[in-house]
């Protein structure tokens, strides 16, 4: 079992969307990083499971335990930040034994531990030091001393390196890995540099507008992209739309291609090319292509040029020693099986509204963001007129996130509003359950639906219309509880639905 699961979290500001449904664990001994760009939500996942906020909806435990009524001094964790926040009027002895103190250990205790830490970051002797007087990296070995001294059961490190020069970033890199790795020390480490995350974690978790998009090791995630945001964001440009075969061939725009493995067949694909595919071809090899060096930069250890196939465009690394040509000459390549892979297209279902008649009101696309046992989670976008319905607006473009089950008498709909996708509210269909296909998704309306806004104020429409429905005695009970649910629910200033793990919380 893993020693922190966080499940499902979600947290808004002033009814903006900051996490939206995040789960991702950490095992004992283990650096997860959360990697992403600025705004994307990792600081404030961050200071969730350090208590510092309160999460709308969603739990974190440790060791087994439920984390929400758990003060931030009986949690145990460390906390690193950018600045280091050190004591300019303390030494560092005084910096580092800070924390200790305030703990009211004994004496011999709080020299044992603080000269251990001192010991482990390389700081033996710098006790009556200055801290106005240290380099940029002994500050930094000073911060993680204190926060190492109290022996953190989680030590959570947000941007430990952003404030220092890039030389001095990567020779701390490594070092500082070291140190975790030695202290055995479970640990979470904020960056939005990816060649940071990857040289200081055991897993990365690539954050995207307050979701996790992919999670795994770091060689995983680099050789294997969970999605075309994922890859451009790894800086792997080198995409291309393909036809996948059943032999573990490509048909993409620059010619056949042929990969080591794939499970997708007669399907349309995403083809990555990693920028270290390329080599010259001399000969028959297989996946050779031809076209034209467009310009060429020397990087140190390797060369990254730009070459153009056919209308295709590739960023290619080569190592120093190889010869290229002068640019707007030909080069024949011979592109790695291996460093090509194929990222599936995200698979469609069609949502059918049905009246209690059975017969289709309206349809539309959907893209599948989750399946499970019961349910479909699903993303759409509002391409009807403009809706004014008082209480608020849904405009072309909205985007819907949706869930569907097949043993619940709702479906919801979290709707965010085009442009700066801030949440506008849930509207909440109370259905008969729905019918789950593999391309298809169908739900019988009782005309008794639920508005819910963003700060727990609730709508409920169509009881007229609901009340004059000849239904059996079951089905109206099951629809008047489904109700009563999303009602209890918003009142309590909860999301009326946070995540396939606690359908069975939302029914009571």
């Amino acid at each position: 079992m893993p020693l922190l699961q966080a499940s499902h979290i979600h947290k808004s500001f002033d009814g903006t969307p900051v996490l939206r449904d995040v789960s991702f664990d950490v095992d004992a001994g283990a650096i997860v990083c959360l990697l992403g760009p600025s705004g994307c939500g990792k600081t404030t996942l961050l200071r969730v499971v350090a208590g510092l906020e309160t999460p709308d909806a969603g739990v974190v435990t440790f060791a087994g335990r439920d984390l929400a009524h758990a003060p931030i001094h009986e949690r145990g964790f460390g906390l690193m930040f950018q600045d280091f926040a050190l004591f300019p009027h303390k030494n560092v002895w005084e910096n580092v034994i800070f924390g200790l103190r305030m703990q009211n250990l004994p004496r011999d205790q709080i020299e044992e531990q603080a000269h251990a830490a001192l010991e482990l970051v390389g700081l033996t002797g710098f006790e009556a030091r200055d801290v106005n007087e240290l380099s940029g990296g002994e500050k930094q070995r000073v911060a993680l001393a204190r926060s190492l001294a109290p022996r953190p059961r989680l030590l959570m490190l947000d941007e430990p390196l952003g404030s220092l020069d890039r030389k001095l970033r990567e020779e701390l890199l490594h070092e500082l890995r070291r140190i975790l790795k030695r202290a055995g020390l479970t640990s979470i480490y904020v960056t939005h540099d990816q060649q940071e995350a990857f040289a200081i974690a055991d897993r990365v978790a690539i954050m995207n507008a307050g979701r996790i998009e992919q999670i795994g090791a770091p060689q995983d995630v680099y050789r294997q992209p969970a999605s075309e945001w994922v890859a451009r964001f790894l800086g792997l440009s080198n995409l291309l739309p393909g036809i996948a075969r059943a032999d573990a061939t490509i048909e993409t725009p620059i010619g056949l291609l042929r990969i080591e493995a794939s499970e997708a067949a007669n399907e349309q694909v995403m083809v990555l090319i990693r920028p270290d595919a390329a080599r010259r071809a001399d000969g028959a090899q297989p996946n050779t292509v031809e076209g034209t060096l467009i310009e060429q930069s020397f990087r140190g250890g390797h060369t990254r040029a730009l070459v153009r196939v056919g209308e295709v465009d590739l960023t290619l690394e080569f190592s120093a020693s190889t010869e290229l040509p002068e640019a707007g000459q030909r080069i024949r390549l011979a592109l790695k099986p291996n460093s090509i892979s194929i990222l599936r297209q995200p698979h469609s279902m069609t949502v059918r509204k049905l009246n209690r008649h059975g017969e289709l009101v309206w349809s539309y696309p959907s893209i599948v963001l989750e399946r499970g046992a019961n349910y479909v989670r699903l993303e759409a976008r509002f391409n009807r007129e403009r809706l004014d319905l008082g209480y608020t607006v849904f405009a072309p473009g909205d985007r819907f996130v949706e869930w569907f089950f097949n043993d619940r008498w709702y479906n919801i709909f979290e709707v965010h509003a085009q442009g700066d996708d801030h949440l506008k509210g849930w509207y909440c269909n109370v259905t008969k359950p729905a019918m789950i296909e593999s391309d298809s998704v169908s739900a019988v309306d009782l005309a008794l639906d639920v508005w819910i806004g963003p700060d727990g104020s609730i709508r409920v429409l169509d009881e007229d219309e609901f009340a004059a429905l000849d239904l059996p005695d079951a089905e109206r009970r099951a629809a008047r509880d489904a109700l009563e649910q999303l009602k209890s629910r918003a009142r309590e200033r909860r999301p009326p639905f946070d995540g396939s793990q606690r359908i069975g919380a939302l029914n009571g």
